[in-house]
């Protein structure tokens, strides 16, 4: 888009060199930029920076790219009504995505469903854990954390770059720093996981099931999404997990699994 040229721009590459980059990545033939930038560290600021830049334009206040009967209002529906409730497990979400969108629209509905704000807002969300595996565009100003916050939706000054820098590519990163820690205990003590339009790749896989908690879990307490994958995918899937996952070939969307796996968010 215009406005991801104008912020790479903005963030200090040369024309010549983001020509480059954009020439190599469409060669490469690599099915992620992840992937390409594995290789290629001599494009790995541009690449954070046109990572960013293109999730940046999709940050809108207003969120009314979301359809009505997206996964997203299924969930804030569901944890809403555990909070008026009076129920108080954790509740975590594990992301590999930089964005913050689902971050956003939770805090959103909460604030606006139960007209409350600050303090109180964050007592009700205490609960809820919202871990980026990788980093994030930013932390919201609302959330509790290191490095620079920024507003949904902000792309003035600094947005870019302050937003490349807060973000890992999947090589920068390994199983043994905190972030995975934090993820290992929640995936630990957890009844129920639930897998939502995860991609299996292998090191991503290999990074969560090294904390050892797949040994205490039994069928039944392991569910994802499969939308788009054929039979043999979902066979080495649930090899890999030991047979402990369930992966429907029916209602297999996100919004459909949600709906279907027993005992979610009761």
């Amino acid at each position: 888009s215009s406005l991801g040229i104008t912020l790479i721009g903005q963030g200090g590459c040369s024309p010549d060199h983001l020509r480059k980059f954009r020439k190599e990545l469409l060669l490469s033939r690599r099915n992620s930029i992840d992937a390409f930038l594995e290789k290629r560290p001599d494009f790995l600021e541009v690449g954070r920076q046109a990572i960013a830049a293109s999730l940046i334009t999709f940050e809108d206040a207003q969120q009314r790219h979301r359809e009505s009967g997206d996964w997203y209002r299924f969930l804030s529906n569901k944890l809403i009504d555990n909070v008026e409730d009076g129920k108080s497990a954790p509740f975590t979400i594990l992301t590999f995505n930089y964005d913050r969108s689902l971050d956003f629209y939770l805090y959103t509905a909460f604030r606006h469903a139960l007209r409350i704000d600050g303090a109180e807002l964050g007592v009700k969300l205490s609960n809820l854990k919202i871990i980026h595996l990788h980093g994030s565009l930013c932390r919201l100003p609302w959330q509790v954390g290191e490095g620079p916050a920024r507003d949904y939706g902000d792309t003035n000054g600094d947005a870019l770059i302050t937003s490349a820098n807060n973000i890992k590519i999947i090589h920068e990163q390994n199983e043994g720093t905190e972030v995975f820690k934090q993820a290992h205990a929640a995936l630990n003590r957890a009844a129920r996981i639930v897998f939502l339009g995860f991609g299996f790749h292998a090191t991503n896989v290999r990074r969560l099931l090294a904390g050892g908690w797949l040994d205490l879990k039994q069928r039944g307490m392991i569910y994802a999404s499969s939308h788009g994958m054929i039979h043999a995918e979902r066979q080495a899937v649930e090899r890999t997990f030991s047979e402990k996952i369930i992966l429907p070939e029916a209602h297999s969307d996100c919004l459909g699994i949600l709906r279907n796996v027993p005992g979610f968010l009761s």
